[in-house]
């Protein structure tokens, strides 16, 4: 499909995306590829999901600087514990949040936690800072931060007692 449009100078990126996943779509169906196409879209679908910048955008984008609380309220009504962290120019620069529920659509168990760090302060130490802190104030439990490290990194953080 994306060849069809090559020439055509008023086809915009997202109509070449559109047409080249519409031919993805058709190919999976044709074919055995199905289980593996929507694999693939789920996982564009929980990128973009879990993006900082679509994470962050649910937050003040300005607070004093250090660790803020700010109660997340969902639509079924279930809050989730959410602690900013804000650097000297009072730029968010990243977010835990605490689940104190079951979320079985996100596979999120009661105690469960996420982490984002924006981009530019990512591998600097801001992310083990938020967990200590996240674990005075909501009770996150060892074994809950073991589990997250081995699911989202591959190495051990030790010191986070």
């Amino acid at each position: 499909m994306y060849k069809l449009f090559n020439n055509e100078p008023n086809v915009s990126k997202d109509q070449m995306i559109h047409a080249s996943i519409c031919q993805l779509v058709d190919d999976a169906i044709a074919g055995d590829y199905a289980g593996y196409f929507r694999s693939f879209l789920e996982g564009m679908y929980y990128d973009n999901l879990f993006s900082w910048d679509n994470q962050a955008k649910q937050y003040p984008q300005k607070d004093k600087e250090g660790y803020n609380y700010f109660k997340g309220i969902l639509s079924d009504k279930n809050e989730v514990n959410c602690l900013l962290r804000y650097n000297e120019k009072e730029e968010l620069i990243a977010i835990l949040n605490h689940y104190p529920f079951e979320r079985p659509d996100l596979e999120i168990k009661k105690g469960d936690f996420v982490v984002f760090v924006r981009p530019d302060m990512r591998r600097k130490g801001v992310a083990k800072e938020l967990i200590k802190e996240g674990k005075k104030r909501f009770g996150i439990s060892n074994k809950t931060i073991r589990n997250y490290y081995e699911i989202s990194t591959p190495r051990i953080v030790e010191n986070l007692s």
